[in-house]
């Protein structure tokens, strides 16, 4: 996804991966769950940056293949 231009590099995208694995998990220590939020919250312009740059790679395609505009 970094060579599309998706991702900005390996790091990044590793970095957001485990904290969305790590959202899965129950952490009884406060600290941790703070820890957890403010990565989370740090990612968050990151994040939704690559939901944009998917959405446009996914009307890039459509438009390809000519199915914009089209319904069903």
């Amino acid at each position: 996804m970094q060579k599309q231009g998706i991702v900005t590099s390996t790091a990044d995208r590793e970095r957001q991966r485990g904290l969305r694995n790590a959202v899965g998990h129950e952490y009884p220590d406060l600290s941790t769950i703070v820890d957890l939020l403010n990565g989370i919250h740090a990612e968050t312009t990151a994040i939704l940056m690559i939901v944009e740059h998917l959405r446009a790679a996914a009307s890039s395609c459509d438009d390809f293949n000519g199915k914009r505009g089209h319904t069903q």
